[in-house]
Formats: structure tokens, C-alpha cells, sequence
């Protein structure tokens, strides 16, 4: 009678060399090294957000800003306004170090939750699998958890009312926006990009800690 062995038996096998690729990653070691790598990314990430002066001028944060950002910045410098610019990116990195604890739960708790289903997907998944599988997870959680208080942040300091009347004066805000408008509402769209520029810049450093880390992922397999 030939025998079977069905594949679900390779997920307890830490040793089973016939088992499918990514098999390791179930076992108990393979996990917590992926949720160890998580989390060490995630911890560096919150740490630059903690850190205003790093946030400022950390290469990953700034290619995260998103394009509509990119864009109002460079028009506020094409009429004179760089001064406003440097203050923007100084209240931003203020409300990342503001925002960093309400964040952290959200990410420690989505990857607590990582089963061993989850880490056979990411074994057999790209490079950055581990990575995408937290974003899907917690972007748009960490996105509505961290708005309001970058809001809150810009609107304190006034900076939407200078912004305001800067754009008013070029008559730029309707078109980088696509509002037809020329003037930001207190319930601005970049209180928006700016939680997702401090969102996609974590995914990066915990993207760059994933891929430090691949030749050990790769070894579990």
C-alpha cells in the first residue's frame, strides 16, 4: 500500500527536507524570526518618527513624500516661499514624534498575529513579502489612527491658515489637489499626506530591515 504523507505534516517538520519550499517558516522558530524581523524594523521606524530632527532629513522618509506634497512644496519655493516649506517639514516630523506611540500598538499587535499560514505565504512570497503582508494589514488602520492628530498639530501651530494664504496668492491649490479651490480647508488634504508620507517612510525601514535579513529568511526554507 503506498503511503502518503500529507503536506500539512511538513509545518510541524523543522527538518523535513521533502517538504515544500517555505515549510520552516511554520514551525514555531520560523515565525518568531519573522515576527522578530518585523518588529525590529518597526522599532527603527518609530524610532526616526520619535526623533524630529532624524525624520527631517532620513533619505527614506523623504522618498516617501507623497507627489502632491512634492508638488505644493516646490511651487511655495518657486514663488519665494522655501521659508514655509522648512516649516512644514518641521511640524510634520513634531506630529510623527506625536504619533509614534498611537502607532505602535497597531503594528505590534498585527504582527503578534502572524500565524504559521502566514509565514509559509511570505516564504514563498517576494522579497519584501513579510513587509507587505504588515502594510496590508495596518496601512489604512495606522493612516485613520494617525490623521486627526497630524491635524490637530497643524492646524495648532496655524500652519493651514499660512498655507492658505500663501496658495491664495499663487493660485495653486486647485490644481496640485484637483479641488477646483484654491485655498486648503481646516480638514486638509495635507494633514492626509502627510500621515502617509510618515506611514509609507515606516514601511521602508521595516522593507530595508527585511531585506538585511533575507539571506537568514531565505536559510529557514
Amino acid at each position: 500500500m503506498k503511503k502518503i504523507i500529507f503536506p500539512t505534516a511538513c509545518v510541524v517538520l523543522l527538518a523535513a527536507s521533502s517538504c515544500e519550499p517555505g515549510a520552516r517558516y511554520g514551525t514555531a522558530y520560523g515565525v518568531n524570526y519573522i515576527k522578530n524581523v518585523l518588529l525590529t524594523g518597526t522599532n527603527n521606524g518609530l524610532s526616526i518618527w520619535k526623533n524630529p530632527s532624524e525624520f527631517i532629513v532620513n533619505a527614506m522618509i523623504d522618498e516617501a513624500l507623497p507627489q502632491e506634497l512634492r508638488d505644493l512644496n516646490r511651487t511655495l519655493e518657486s514663488i519665494g516661499m522655501g521659508a514655509l516649506v522648512k516649516r512644514e517639514k518641521q511640524y510634520i516630523a513634531e506630529a510623527a514624534m506625536l504619533t509614534a506611540e498611537t502607532a505602535r500598538p497597531i503594528l505590534v499587535n498585527a504582527i503578534k498575529e502572524i500565524t504559521p499560514a502566514d509565514a509559509i505565504q511570505i516564504a514563498t512570497g517576494g522579497r519584501n513579502a513579510a513587509t507587505e503582508l504588515l502594510r496590508q494589514r495596518t496601512e489604512q488602520r495606522l493612516l485613520n489612527a494617525i490623521q486627526p492628530q497630524v491635524e490637530a498639530k497643524l492646524n495648532e501651530v496655524g500652519f493651514i491658515k499660512t498655507m492658505n494664504n500663501a496658495l491664495g496668492i499663487a493660485g495653486k491649490a486647485g490644481s496640485i489637489f484637483g479641488t477646483g479651490k484654491d485655498q486648503i480647508s481646516a480638514t486638509s488634504p495635507i494633514s492626509y499626506l502627510a500621515a502617509k508620507q510618515m506611514v509609507n517612510g515606516l514601511f521602508r525601514v521595516v522593507e530595508q530591515n527585511e531585506e538585511r535579513s533575507r539571506t537568514n529568511i531565505r536559510q529557514l526554507r
